[in-house]
C-alpha cells in the first residue's frame, strides 16, 4: 500500500518536472519587471506551480527562456534565483526607476556645467571690469598729461613772447640811443681851421 503511494507520488513529480518549454531562448539580459509592486515567481511556466518568491517592480532580470504559449517566460533575478513569471509582467529595455536614475545623473551633470560656466562668465566680467578700470586710470593720466603738456605750451609761447619784446625793448634802446648820440653830437662846437698868414 505504502509503496503504491510512494509510487503515484514519484509519478507525479516525475510528470512535474518533464514540463519544460517548447521554445528555449539565450540568455538576454536588459529587461526589467514591469511597473507593478512585484510579480509572483513560480517553478515552472504555470501559476499551477509553487511560488519560489516575489520579484519587485522595476527590478533588471536576465531573460532566459519563453514558454509554449508565451504566456510565461524563465528569469534569472538580481539574487541568482530562478523562476518562471507571467510574460505581461517582464520589459525590455531602461524601467522607470532606471532612466530616473540616468535622468537624475544628467540633471547633475548639466547642474555641475552650469555652476563652471557661471565661474567662467564671473571671472570674465572681473577681468573686463580691472580692465575698464585699468583703461579709466590711463584715460585720467592721458588727460593730466595733455593738460600740462598745455600749460608747458602756454609757457613757452609767452616766454617767446617776453624775449620778442626784449629784442625789441633792446633795438628800440640801441636805435633811440643812436639818434640822441647824433644829435648830441650835431650840437656840440666845431673846431675851427687855422687860418695862415702869408702877408
Amino acid at each position: 500500500m505504502k509503496q503504491s503511494i510512494y509510487s503515484a507520488c514519484f509519478t507525479a513529480l516525475l510528470a512535474l518536472s518533464t514540463v519544460v518549454p517548447a521554445s528555449v531562448n539565450a540568455e538576454e539580459s536588459g529587461y526589467f519587471i514591469s511597473e507593478n509592486l512585484y510579480t509572483y515567481m513560480h517553478r515552472g511556466p504555470g501559476k499551477q506551480f509553487r511560488i519560489l518568491g516575489s520579484v519587485n517592480s522595476s527590478s533588471p532580470v536576465v531573460l532566459l527562456n519563453t514558454s509554449e504559449d508565451g504566456e510565461f517566460v524563465q528569469i534569472r533575478d538580481g539574487k541568482d534565483r530562478e523562476g518562471w513569471i507571467e510574460a505581461e509582467h517582464i520589459s525590455k529595455g531602461e524601467s522607470r526607476s532606471q532612466r530616473i536614475d540616468s535622468l537624475t545623473e544628467q540633471l547633475s551633470q548639466v547642474r555641475s556645467q552650469l555652476t563652471t560656466e557661471q565661474q567662467e562668465v564671473s571671472r570674465l566680467n572681473d577681468v573686463i571690469a580691472n580692465l575698464q578700470e585699468q583703461s579709466s586710470t590711463h584715460q585720467g593720466t592721458l588727460v593730466e598729461v595733455q593738460k600740462e603738456r598745455d600749460v608747458l605750451q602756454q609757457r613757452l609761447s609767452n616766454y617767446t613772447d617776453e624775449i620778442e619784446m626784449q629784442w625789441f625793448v633792446n633795438g628800440g634802446v640801441v636805435a633811440g640811443g643812436g639818434v640822441l648820440l647824433g644829435l648830441i653830437l650835431s650840437f656840440l662846437p666845431r673846431r675851427k681851421k687855422r687860418q695862415d698868414n702869408w702877408m
